[in-house]
Order: structure tokens, then C-alpha cells, then sequence
């Protein structure tokens, strides 16, 4: 786990907000989860899967963060997978990671089965006709700077030949997958969060303009001027700023013993990063363009080359053919006459004719 998902890992591992962003994605950010209903479960953990044979394979799975939500007598599983990049696999991805879920499930119920009466078919399946699984929600938290552009289903994944797209076999037998995307870069409806990941996350709209982005964290003052550590580190990460936030974190002011940051004295160090990786990113940028460039300008030489190659070639192989025909009409006109030869080789009369008075010469 590398240290931007360990940053947000953290920031959003907190109940308050783990709850907060179901509740938005969910519910339209009514409060149906609360954050004394969550219990974190461990999300890394080895699944042993046998086969028909009984051979057994291990499977190693890890989440970022998982929580058992409990409404009433009930329980859900809720999951969140942090997501830096785009991933363009990730329906099948989180289709294996909440199928692991439930393979783990029946794992632990068919352990609980064996000093119970049960069926030959229960005890097969290791499951018993009256068992339950707890739903598993899983959510893709993606922080990546571009839109989102893969898939968000199964479907869209799949090539399938035009006479299963055009009926509706397709749908009919091929299930579909769907994954909970939240590209916090592109949300709508923000006020229906309800914690400071609104004021976070509004943040994030504007982090492709540094004018704009300063402008708001102005505007809310209130909150950045006293952030704690997780949540400046969770904007380092979120904003792409790293190289100066040791530096900024000087800023650090202690309110009642807690450690705090005051983001308005730190957002110039930000800011100095970010144009410097820019300047950096446009050198890069320029240097790629030359060199493709350079490439384009050797690759068309070549074909002009290739090309005059070419020519040269086919002007050669012209005059051989006419060397040929005009031999063949020399010897021709001894016995046939002009417009005859002409004719049967394809060759002007006039041509014929200037053969005709050179051999009459020689």
C-alpha cells in the first residue's frame, strides 16, 4: 500500500466521514447511517477456495477500509476502495473483491456447521437452506486528477456480436455488474455531505485553477486556518502537492493539545510545488514533442527516399519494356507492314515509322 492510499485510507477510515459519504451516495445525504452504527472490519485477510476435487488454492484479499454497519437486527457490510488512478478493469476487480466477501462468508458458516444436524445438501454446500449472507456495498473512492472514463459496468467491458446486442438475450442471460463510483473531482450535490469532506471535496472542484482554488479556501477560512494533520495530508495527496508539505507543516499550531495546521500560512508552499511541477511537466511535455517531432521528420524522409526509390525503379522497368518493343517492331517490319506493327505491340505509328527510316539507313 503506497503512502497516498495509507493518507486517504486514513481521512476517510474515519467513521464520520466513512458514514457521511455512504449517506451522499446512498441516501442523497440523508443521515441513515450514523457513525456509532459502524464497527471496521479487518479488510485483509486469506480465503483457502477448493474445487470439485477438494483441492484447495488461496486467495489473498485486501480493502482499503471496511466497516460492518449495523441498522436494527441486521447487518451490512460497507466497503470503500480507493482508487488514485483510473482503472479499467475495475468492474471485474470489485465483482471478485465482493465475491471473496461472500465466499468468506460461507466459509465461516459452513466452520460453525459441523457439530450440527444438517442435510446431505447442506452439508455439501456448506450452507444451509434457511442461511443468510450480509449484503456487501462496495464504494470506488476515485481521487485522480482526469475524469473518469472506464467503464462503470460489466457491459461496458464486454464485445458482443451484433445479434446478441440487437435482441434481448443479452441482458436476459449475461447479468450485468455495476460498481458505486464517486469521481470526487466531477460531484454534484455536495452540500448533501454533511461533514467536512463538503468543504473538502468542494475544494477539489477547483484544483486545476490555482486562482479559483485560493479564492475558496479564502472564502472558507473558518475551517482551513485549524485542519488536523490527517486532513492536510489528505490535501497534499488530493491536491498533488508532496515535496513542500514538511516544509508547510511548520505551520503547526497546537488548540487544546491537539496538533493542528493552518492551511492559509501553508497554501503558498502548495502553490510553489505545484507551479514547479508544472514548469517541470511542460518541459517534459516539450521535450516528447520534439523528439516526436524528430521521429515524424526521419519517418517522412525515409518515405520520400523510398518513394523516389520507387520511381526510379519503375522508370527503369518502362524503358526496359520499350527497348523491347521497339527491337521486336524492327524485326517486324521487315515482313509487316507500319500501322500493323503499330497495332499489334501498342506502340505509336510515329514511333514505328522513326524505326522504319533508321534500319532503312543503317
Amino acid at each position: 500500500m503506497g503512502r497516498s492510499n495509507a493518507v486517504i485510507r486514513t481521512y476517510i477510515g474515519k467513521a464520520e466521514r466513512f458514514a457521511d459519504l455512504f449517506n451522499y451516495y446512498l441516501f442523497c445525504g440523508l443521515t441513515v447511517i450514523k457513525a456509532e452504527d459502524l464497527e471496521p472490519v479487518d479488510g485483509e485477510s486469506d480465503i483457502i477456495i477448493e474445487n470439485k476435487e477438494e483441492d484447495e488454492m488461496e486467495v489473498h484479499r485486501y480493502r482499503d477500509i471496511t466497516m460492518r454497519w449495523k441498522y436494527g437486527a441486521k447487518f451490512t457490510i460497507l466497503a470503500c476502495e480507493n482508487q488514485e488512478r483510473v482503472h479499467y478493469a475495475m468492474p471485474v476487480r470489485t465483482m471478485l473483491y465482493d465475491s471473496l466477501s461472500y465466499v468468506d462468508q460461507i466459509k465461516r458458516i459452513g466452520s460453525s456447521l459441523k457439530d450440527k444436524k444438517v442435510t446431505r445438501e447442506e452439508f455439501l454446500s456448506k450452507f444451509r437452506k434457511d442461511d443468510k449472507l450480509i449484503p456487501v456495498i462496495t464504494l470506488i473512492f476515485y481521487y485522480g486528477l482526469e475524469e473518469w472514463d472506464a467503464s462503470k459496468d460489466l457491459y461496458g467491458m464486454l464485445e458482443v456480436n451484433e445479434y446478441l446486442k440487437e435482441s434481448d438475450i443479452f441482458k436476459r442471460f449475461i447479468p450485468n455488474y455495476k460498481i458505486n463510483l464517486i469521481d470526487v473531482g466531477h460531484m454534484d450535490n455536495i452540500e448533501n455531505l454533511q461533514t467536512d469532506l463538503q468543504v473538502m471535496i468542494g475544494m477539489l472542484q477547483y484544483r486545476s485553477n490555482t486562482e479559483k482554488l485560493e479564492r475558496y479556501i479564502r472564502e472558507h477560512e473558518d475551517y482551513f486556518t485549524s485542519v488536523d494533520k490527517d486532513t492536510y495530508n489528505a490535501m497534499g495527496e488530493l491536491l498533488r502537492s508532496k515535496s513542500k508539505l514538511k516544509k508547510a507543516l511548520k505551520t503547526v499550531v497546537s488548540v487544546n493539545g491537539e496538533e493542528r495546521v493552518n492551511v492559509c500560512k501553508a497554501i503558498d508552499g502548495i502553490y510553489e510545488n505545484g507551479y514547479n511541477q508544472a514548469i517541470k511537466d511542460l518541459q517534459q511535455f516539450a521535450d516528447r514533442a520534439e523528439m516526436k517531432a524528430q521521429r515524424a521528420e526521419a519517418e517522412k524522409q525515409k518515405a520520400e527516399a523510398e518513394k523516389q526509390k520507387a520511381e526510379a525503379e519503375k522508370q527503369r522497368a518502362e524503358e526496359k519494356v520499350q527497348k523491347v518493343l521497339k527491337e521486336a517492331a524492327a524485326k517486324m517490319l521487315a515482313t509487316m507492314e507500319a500501322q500493323e506493327v503499330a497495332r499489334l505491340l501498342g506502340l505509336e505509328l510515329e514511333i514505328i515509322n522513326q524505326l522504319r527510316i533508321t534500319s532503312i539507313k543503317e
